[in-house]
């Protein structure tokens, strides 16, 4: 359970799941109709480099300026696209991220199955060691040196005994 809930690799595919989702969501709602409004207000001021009297006679620039309201609907209809393509590759990709989730979450219990076998597997041999093949191993070399010393068997015998303590004592 730790496993599975602090994993990141299984956090990135579960992120990927839920942006489909997310993706095939917004793709629904873009076949939906849409209606915009619009509103503008524009009070331009133009005028021309030439003169002319005003209505008290005085000479000036000529210059106007207008007031422009503007506003609009712009309403989007999606009767011969209804995004069918986008909304069946979203369910496609959401499918897929949900199956990539599965076979996250499998390799990750399998990873934890075989830890945990393998140290289960350790413990046994650690025990064994330490119940009786390091102590049988001593006891073996003890009376094989003791025979040496009766000069009933070769060196050799001795040096072998002696090698396979070292090698029970290098695997503990």
């Amino acid at each position: 359970q730790m496993a599975l809930g602090h994993r990141p690799d299984l956090m990135a595919q579960r992120a990927n799941e839920a942006m489909a989702a997310a993706d095939l969501r917004q793709r629904r709602v873009e076949a939906k109709p849409d209606a915009k409004f619009s509103l503008s207000y524009e009070r331009p001021n133009a005028g021309f480099s030439q003169r002319a009297f005003d209505p008290s006679g005085n000479l000036q620039h000529i210059r106007q300026t207008f007031n422009y309201a503007v506003f609009g609907l712009e309403i989007s209809l999606p009767i011969f696209n209804r995004n069918q393509g986008a909304i069946a590759a979203g369910s496609v990709a959401i499918s897929a991220a949900k199956s990539k989730v599965s076979a996250a979450e499998l390799a990750l219990r399998h990873d934890v199955l075989q830890s945990l076998t393998r140290y289960e597997a350790a413990q046994a041999r650690v025990s064994v060691y330490g119940n009786g093949v390091r102590d049988q191993a001593a006891k073996n070399l003890q009376v094989v040196r003791e025979v040496y010393g009766y000069g009933r068997i070769p060196l050799l015998n001795v040096i072998d005994e002696q090698r396979r303590y070292l090698d029970i004592e290098t695997g503990y």
